[in-house]
């Protein structure tokens, strides 16, 4: 991963305040929706709505237009960074919209009386739905618009030194005034980080209590999809802080800035609505709000200097990783290792506040959490072994390629961890017994929720793709400022004898995801096929991460990365082996996908240890370094796409065209070699 550079291309000011607009519109809309009515309450009386609640969703926007007026690339960042979180919102609003009588969401609607119910929706649904649809229009826009105009120069996130070329730094970042000014953007990924989890648990929670929930006779419940958007909104977050880590600190505040503003308005709307509506807040929001507030002040820690973009790197700057990059994806492994191992140690599901007991599902030996835990400890082990070999000087390349996708295995088990939590809540909402039957029977309503389980299988989840970034950086890193490179001729050769195999290889993936693994008089083992469910959604995380596993590892030419991608595929696919119900269940038996999965992984590994020995016999070759200089910020003559031409190229030199922009270039071919 290198530092990121804006292009000299300027924004104009109509570009960013039409995307900011764009945003702008899209959050009146929204605000606007409860005036026309979401809903229609069933006794055609009034429907409640909190006054002035709602329209905490124009803080996003409004940010967006004021840093749009100062600076339009800042502004562009900032659309981007509040408008890409609308898809989470987008989630919960759907989800309100398909099952309004258990929605809570009191800045849109809730019920006055018992009688209100059911609720039929209203014009303003189309409202909401326009609106929010607008927001996310605004934010790939923006994000379009910053995906043409960054560029990647040699330098790292976790220690990086970005100077911005042209005018830009006395406007926007006057600290980079001084080319050697520089410092490490791990803090900023630690605060935000920790933000993240802050907004993760404040969007994870029933925030209200009280008031219109009395009427109900379910308790409150945040739902599946109300989790999906949770973490939907904690994975663009993730990605913006990832992103910002690259950039100068004049571009890295409207960013996270964007990102914290969008992160806040469910904790200050919450806030707003309790007072309005009777109803008694909890710690969610307030826990919601403190990790947005550190979100945006991570952006105040961001490295002081800014980019130059050269064509070649100067010959003494090699940029090769620091110990601290080199570590960290070890110890992040072994992190995850950890929360995974806790995740399949700790009950996944609790029923009414407490583990669930064994028999509650009239299974006498097992609880109704049983399937939940063994992917999670396959998932501990993978990342232990993975993490450990990342640490050893010698095998450290393999355990670091297959940390780039051994997150899939984690991510399998929370999705059969939903899937479980989803069937029972389905299951406790369809029978609710009435006073007479509870007083006659002994038979009570009962709610579950997720238990400590989840929660770590969650954190496995964000700590293994953390893992898998970093590790990403440092094999990049590593190879670009490799002293021998593979040749070109050699690695192109093998690349194509391995492509034939490789898309048989991919194919026999997906073939294997088609095939039950399973069959149960009480459970199916979940297919590509299962339709749109979230077991489905997990066996579709496990072919992708093992398709794009197999596709790196016959795509690259070194041995390591070559064999650590074809044990990662292979260990990804494993998991649908590992059976999440007992065994002795009533008419069990393995499946045609069992023997499917085994056959597939076999060839993979094979596949990989026959690559990886053909890699080691290519012939290594020392790179050119072509000599750049590195222009000061007052210059203004950056090199390639920066400066709008090329100026003053060494003989040789690639400018900025094609992938080895910035890169040293290989003997026989300029630009990035073929053999890396």
């Amino acid at each position: 991963m290198s530092i990121t550079t804006v292009s000299s291309r300027p924004v104009a000011r109509t570009t960013a305040l039409t995307v900011a607009g764009g945003l702008l519109v899209g959050a009146v809309l929204v605000a606007l929706s409860p005036a026309a009515g979401v809903v229609r309450p069933g006794d055609g009386g009034a429907v409640g709505v909190s006054a002035g609640a709602v329209w905490w969703t124009l803080l996003p926007a409004v940010v967006a237009v004021l840093v749009a007026l100062r600076s339009p690339i800042a502004g562009v960042f900032a659309v981007a960074g509040a408008g890409l979180p609308a898809i989470a919102r987008a989630i919960a609003d759907l989800d309100a919209l398909g099952d309004p009588e258990n929605a809570i969401r009191p800045e849109l609607f809730h019920e006055t009386s018992a009688f209100s119910l059911p609720f039929g929706l209203g014009p303003g649904a189309l409202l909401l739905v326009a609106g929010d649809l607008m927001m996310i229009a605004a934010g790939v826009l923006a994000a379009a618009l910053l995906a043409r105009r960054l560029f990647l120069a040699e330098s790292e996130i976790f220690g990086a030194t970005a100077r911005l070329p042209g005018p830009y730094d006395a406007a926007a970042d006057p600290a980079g005034a001084d080319p050697a000014s520089s410092g490490r953007n791990t803090p900023l990924i630690l605060l935000a980080a920790l933000g993240l989890v802050g907004v993760l648990i404040g969007s994870a929670v029933i925030p209200y209590s009280g008031g219109f929930l009395d009427l109900r006779r379910l308790p409150a419940s945040l739902g599946l999809w109300g989790l999906v958007a949770a973490l939907v909104l904690v994975a663009v977050g993730l990605a913006a802080v990832l992103i910002a880590a690259a950039l100068p600190r004049g571009l890295t505040l409207p960013l996270l800035g964007g990102v914290a503003a969008a992160s806040a308005v469910g904790p200050l709307t919450a806030l707003t609505a309790a007072g309005s509506a009777d109803l008694s807040i909890g710690a969610g929001p307030w826990i919601g709000l403190v990790g947005a507030l550190l979100i945006v002040g991570a952006g105040a820690l961001a490295a002081r200097g800014t980019v130059a973009v050269t064509d070649a790197p100067a010959a003494d700057d090699p940029g090769r990783p620091s110990w601290f990059t080199r570590l960290l994806p070890g110890v992040l492994l072994l992190l995850a290792a950890l929360a995974a191992w806790f995740a399949s140690s700790t009950s996944g599901l609790y029923l009414d506040g407490a583990p669930d007991p064994v028999g509650v599902t009239l299974d006498p030996v097992f609880t109704a959490s049983a399937p939940i835990p063994p992917p999670f400890r396959l998932a501990a082990l993978l990342f232990a072994v993975a993490g450990v070999a990342a640490l050893l000087p010698r095998v450290g390349p393999v355990g670091r390629a297959a940390a780039s996708v051994l997150w899939a295995v984690p991510a399998f088990g929370v999705a059969a961890g939903l899937v479980v939590y989803s069937e029972l809540e389905t299951s406790a909402s369809a029978f609710v017994p009435t006073p007479a039957i509870t007083e006659a029977y002994g038979i009570e309503a009962h709610s579950w929720s997720l238990g400590p389980g989840m929660w770590w299988g969650l954190a496995a989840v964000v700590l293994g793709l953390a893992a898998a970034v970093t590790a990403t950086v440092v094999l990049r890193s590593d190879a670009d400022t490799a002293e021998q490179w593979p040749a070109d001729e050699p690695a192109g050769a093998l690349r194509r004898r391995a492509l034939v195999p490789g898309l048989v290889l991919m194919a026999l993936v997906v073939l294997s995801g088609l095939l039950p693994a399973y069959r149960s008089g009480l459970r199916d083992s979940p297919t590509l096929l299962s339709g749109y469910g979230v077991d489905s959604v997990g066996v579709w995380i496990l072919t992708l991460a093992a398709v794009g596993a197999v596709f790196a590892m016959t795509r690259s030419a070194r041995p390591e990365a070559v064999l650590g991608c074809g044990l990662g595929a292979a260990a990804v696919l494993t998991v649908r082996l590992v059976v999440p119900a007992p065994a002795a269940a009533e008419a069990f038996a393995t499946a045609a996908g069992t023997f499917a999965v085994i056959v597939v992984a076999v060839l993979v590994v094979v596949a990989a240890a026959v690559l990886a020995v053909l890699a080691g016999r290519i012939p290594a070759v020392a790179p050119t370094r072509i000599p750049g200089e590195r222009p000061g910020p007052a210059s203004g003559k950056a090199s390639g796409r920066s400066a709008g031409k090329p100026k003053g190229k060494a003989p040789g030199s690639t400018g900025t065209s094609g992938r080895g922009r910035g890169r040293p270039a290989a003997r026989k071919s300029p630009g990035r070699p073929a053999g890396r």
